[in-house]
């Protein structure tokens, strides 16, 4: 029997084509949390071994995905987990650090600011917001809408057990002097973000996550950075990426 390769050929380019348009294309942002049982103390300092384990993720220019170019501001994160909480931490470079708010819940994304948008059910149009300013203040909210939030009700959500802090490289709110960093810890336990924490499987849980950044530099480069870009405002859930963990 005489094999016609000309068909086979033609038979795997197809193949290879149909499988990568069906590929999900968000399957570069994808990330597994680490697990840390040795203990994080959140005082903003990222000093843990569990830090310098976590695979660091770059934001990008959120509204065109291009890399940061400019050192002075660029932006990491790590998530890591102890089977009990969540943890997050933002390294950002910036020269002039500040933030004017004092409440919690206050609008911070108007001025410097980090967010995560954490989505743990199947519905995308829910998901909790976290901002921390360098000032470590908090806003927590709860989104049931995204095409038209009502900040003030989403925000009467709290995270009981939420906590935060930030270092500063730098003088806070002084434009007189050339800031290096400020960096973020957050810990948020299972059980504020899910039902039924206790008996998750983590190895087959999969979330919906991405990180931002706001940066507001008064006399510099500004903008919004993301993980996962969204080529508009941040509250686009079809483009957050995948959050797995680590057993």
């Amino acid at each position: 029997m005489r094999i016609n390769y000309f068909v086979i050929i033609c038979f795997l380019l197809c193949f290879l084509v149909v499988n990568c348009v069906r590929k999900d294309p968000l399957s570069e942002y994808s990330y597994v949390a680490t697990r840390c049982d040795e203990g994080i103390i959140v005082d903003g300092a990222l000093e843990e071994t569990a830090w310098k384990n976590a695979e660091a993720l770059t934001l990008k220019r959120n509204k065109t995905g291009e890399a940061v170019e400019n050192e002075t501001i660029m932006t990491w994160t790590k998530t890591c987990h102890d089977g009990q909480n969540l943890y997050i931490a933002f390294s950002c470079n910036d020269p002039d650090i500040w933030s004017n708010y004092t409440k919690r819940d206050e609008h911070l994304w108007k001025h410097e600011v980090v967010e995560v948008f954490i989505d743990t059910d199947d519905d995308p149009n829910t998901y909790v917001e976290i901002e921390v300013s360098p000032r470590n203040i908090l806003f927590d909210s709860y989104i049931v809408v995204p095409t038209s939030i009502d900040v003030e009700e989403t925000a009467l959500f709290d995270l009981p057990g939420i906590q935060t802090a930030v270092q500063v490289e730098g003088t806070l709110n002084n434009q007189d002097d050339v800031d290096k960093k400020w960096t973020v810890e957050i810990a948020i336990p299972f059980k504020d973000l899910v039902d039924n924490a206790e008996n998750m499987d983590l190895k087959n849980t999969e979330w919906k996550i991405n990180y931002y950044r706001i940066n507001k530099d008064r006399d510099g480069d500004s903008g919004g950075y993301a993980w996962s870009p969204t080529y508009l405002n941040f509250h686009v859930p079809s483009k957050f990426g995948i959050l797995r963990f680590a057993k």
